[in-house]
């Protein structure tokens, strides 16, 4: 393995018209119309894929409760996000379910839980 080279890595031109870093934007409106007209490749390019290994720094913790998503758009609170594992003869169940239903995986595993929520809130009020 000592005789296996790698090729440089070959960047983007960036365009004569692009400021050499990203500049500060005054207001969200003026950062939209910027990225509507630059290439984000252009300033990304020589970055490190972090995408499957992250820094420590970036990791979540189980102490740390992620922030609620929100559209930048209409101002819509999406909710939490939360990931749940499957093993792949599980996930192919809840695919051809949600297929079947014609909706998202994401959809059904929601409707799922949205629907136990509801049952245990019913059952604990009949037990009341």
């Amino acid at each position: 393995m000592a005789n296996v080279s790698v090729s440089p890595k070959i960047l983007p031109i960036t365009p004569e018209n692009y400021p050499a870093e990203i500049p500060t934007f005054s207001s969200e409106a003026e950062e939209r119309d910027f990225w509507d007209t630059h290439d984000s490749n252009f300033y990304f390019a020589d970055g490190e894929d972090v995408t499957n290994n992250p820094p420590a720094d970036l990791r979540q913790s189980l102490q740390r409760r992620p922030a609620p998503v929100t559209s930048r758009w209409t101002g819509e609170d999406f909710g939490e996000r939360v990931v749940v594992r499957f093993s792949s003869s599980e996930m192919d169940e809840v695919r051809t379910q949600a297929g079947t239903l014609g909706i998202d995986v994401e959809e059904l595993v929601k409707r799922w839980i949205v629907d136990a929520l509801a049952s245990d809130h019913a059952a604990e009020r009949k037990s009341a």
